[in-house]
């Protein structure tokens, strides 16, 4: 008889969840710019001197200087540089994450340079905290010197989990910054897209942790309980 309830004990704690679900949770807001502007992001400084020279800007497709195709869905964020330098145009995301088993940082991207100076230009992602601190530049491409250099767009993404892991909690700013580091270095078009910071967390199931307890502690009584005579 006390096996046969032992069983059933056993099966009924074996089928109750420690854990829900893992989900992915999108941490980004606005990521596609499809509200057409860039709500959600902070934008700055970000300096245009007008015609060939653009600041950050939602559109729906390149500048007359620098066409690059559409974009994913009806908007992306475009930038084109020709003019003086040395300048870095950046747009960035705040955001405070509460707790993580994984995360993986997403974007797509499309460029045209035409690099007529001695200097490479660059496209950088950078991770900081609330006092603007560097954390760890996430990633970072050149585009040479004296060269012209021009892609579609490409879809691109890093895994942050073991990151972001030592950050939970924190005040984080997440950076995508367009580098002219020279003055009149040549025409460049930049397109922006599809940014997306995706973050997996098991949330346990406070109901099952009782009862898993209870019982636990009825088997361990019934196991030690003398056999009756």
């Amino acid at each position: 008889m006390k096996t046969r309830w032992l069983r059933s004990l056993s099966a009924l704690l074996l089928g109750l969840p420690l854990a829900a679900p893992l989900q992915a949770t999108e941490i980004l807001l606005n990521g596609g710019f499809e509200t057409g502007d860039f709500s959600g992001w902070n934008v700055g400084p970000n300096p245009g001197a007008g015609g060939c020279d653009q600041p950050w800007t939602v559109a729906a497709s390149g500048s007359e200087c620098q066409p690059l195709g559409a974009p994913v869905g009806g908007f992306g964020a475009y930038t084109s540089l020709d003019g003086s330098g040395p300048l870095t145009r950046t747009i960035s995301q705040s955001f405070v994450l509460a707790g993580l088993s994984a995360a993986t940082l997403a974007w797509s991207e499309a460029a045209q340079v035409d690099n007529f100076g001695s200097l490479p230009r660059e496209f950088s992602i950078d991770l900081r905290d609330a006092g603007n601190v560097l954390i760890a530049n996430l990633y970072n491409e050149a585009f040479a010197a004296g060269a012209s250099t021009g892609f579609g767009l490409t879809a691109h993404s890093l895994d942050l989990s073991a990151l972001l892991a030592a950050h939970v909690g924190e005040n984080l700013n997440i950076a995508f910054s367009t580098i002219v580091p020279e003055n009149f270095a040549g025409p460049a078009g930049f397109l922006l897209d599809a940014v997306s910071l995706d973050v997996t967390a098991a949330v346990p199931e406070p109901a099952s942790l009782p009862l898993l307890a209870i019982g636990a502690a009825a088997a361990a009584c019934a196991a030690r309980r003398p056999r009756s005579s």
